[in-house]
């Protein structure tokens, strides 16, 4: 195909690095200015505001739904006289539906009720039975509408972003057609606009707005002053009543151990530490390519897509362009992750980082999700289970990979030594254990 102004590939491709790097340096100019306030407790107060338990457990939780947006809904019904707690034979509580019809209650507080009552058998709830996983976005709609929460990209912001994405790319699957002539080169583009679009959807979440700020600050001062006192923190849900509307803002944000009336999950636990409850969220690993691996292990994946990916670069040629160039396309990907597996697990081998506490969770990873059979494939399963380990510094802990051998047990302290990038514990110790009443001086174990 004839150009009358035809460029070089070397003007195409130095037009299309500095068309994607001006829309990157403007990315990150606009996280840096859009970026979250760390939020600052206030002084320790009693006063509580008029924000529902729901939306308080979502300000001081960064906007995160978990059981504990029902659980302090649950309380804060039974505070008001709509629902009842009683205690049962199997230690737990169950919830009885109350006699004053309510009124008054937001939207959220109304479809928890309204769950719970239809699930009633005799006027007893049936909670484990009770779904409430699709009732979060209204609590969400409720900060929302309140002025408390906010997207972090405007859509003025969200607009020029997109329309950057457009043009970059544009720069890009222009200038390599311009240059080439080719047009499966335009298909670089279309990648490009994948690529940047995915940034924009990945960094785009909900946070505090100036007036949420605020709010939450408040309510971090609120939950200061419930800590002081241990016989809040261990009143059973039947003592909603007497504690008013405290005891259901007490489990949003985490504090009320002894009224806990809902099964907790992986993601939510309970943490004991220098004599103090709260509640902690756990992180699990969202990218499973590279978690729980040993070094060897990433150099070998690495290793596999190198040589892959050269062997396409080297030897994928057809008669057919569109085959020759697919292949070209898939090779290059495969070298490029390939060097940046290399490079990661290089950084990764810096001094690890230690982590000294109390075991609160062991779980076998993604169980039933893979087969024996696949160790027998070039794509290995690591053989490793989740460990959480709470060091009292923070309200979210890290599932970190501990290498199958002899796990320890809930409730045992221990030191480990991790990899942060792979996630993978090289090194644990035994400090001290409830369980086996090891002394400090045990031998380390190392996989």
């Amino acid at each position: 195909m004839p150009f009358n102004h035809p460029v070089s590939r070397e003007t195409s491709i130095n037009l299309s690095v500095i068309a994607v790097a001006i829309w990157l340096l403007s990315y990150a100019m606009v996280l840096a200015y859009f970026r979250q306030r760390t939020l600052k407790p206030d002084p320790a107060t009693e006063d509580l505001r008029e924000e529902s338990p729901a939306v308080v457990s979502l300000l001081v939780n960064n906007f995160e739904p978990g059981l504990d947006l029902v659980e302090a809904t649950l309380l804060d019904l039974g505070a008001r006289g709509f629902l009842e707690f009683r205690p049962s034979e199997s230690g737990r509580h169950t919830v009885h539906i109350g006699k004053e019809f309510p009124s008054g209650l937001s939207a959220f507080d109304q479809q928890v009720f309204d769950r719970v009552s239809g699930s009633a058998i005799g006027g007893v709830a049936q909670l484990e039975r009770t779904v409430f996983d699709d009732l979060y976005r209204t609590a969400q709609r409720e900060a929302r509408e309140a002025g408390l929460s906010q997207l972090r990209f405007d859509w003025r912001t969200q607009s020029w972003l997109i329309v950057g994405a457009v043009a970059a790319a544009a720069t890009v699957g222009g200038s390599l057609f311009w240059a080439s002539g080719l047009v499966l080169h335009l298909t670089a583009g279309v990648l490009v606009l994948l690529a940047l679009l995915g940034l924009i959807a990945a960094g785009q979440r909900v946070q505090h707005t100036p007036a949420g700020i605020t709010a939450a600050q408040h309510w971090l001062g609120v939950r200061q002053f419930m800590r002081g006192h241990s016989s809040f923190v261990e009143d059973p849900p039947t003592a909603a009543k007497r504690w008013e509307r405290y005891l259901g803002y007490g489990a949003a944000m985490g504090v009320t151990h002894g009224a806990s009336l809902l099964a907790g999950d992986r993601h939510l636990i309970w943490a004991h530490h220098d004599g103090r409850w709260r509640r902690v969220r756990v992180e699990y690993p969202r990218g499973w390519d590279r978690y729980g691996r040993s070094v060897p292990d990433l150099l070998r994946q690495a290793g596999t897509r190198l040589a892959a990916g050269g062997a396409l670069l080297l030897f994928w040629r057809f008669e057919s362009t569109v085959a020759t160039n697919l292949g070209l396309v898939a090779g290059a990907y495969l070298v490029l992750r390939g060097l940046y597996l290399v490079i990661r697990t290089l950084i990764d081998l810096t001094p690890p980082r230690t982590i000294a506490g109390e075991v609160l969770r062991i779980d076998a990873w993604r169980p039933g999700r893979f087969s024996v059979r696949q160790d027998l494939y070039v794509w290995r399963v690591p053989h490793v289970a989740y460990l959480v380990v709470d060091d009292g510094e923070s309200d979210r802990l890290t599932a970190w990979a501990l290498p199958k051998g002899k796990f320890p047990e809930p409730g045992m302290r221990v030191r480990i030594a991790v990899r942060p990038w792979s996630r993978r514990v090289i090194q644990l110790a035994l400090v001290e254990s409830t369980v086996w009443h090891s002394s400090s001086s045990a031998a380390p174990w190392r996989g």
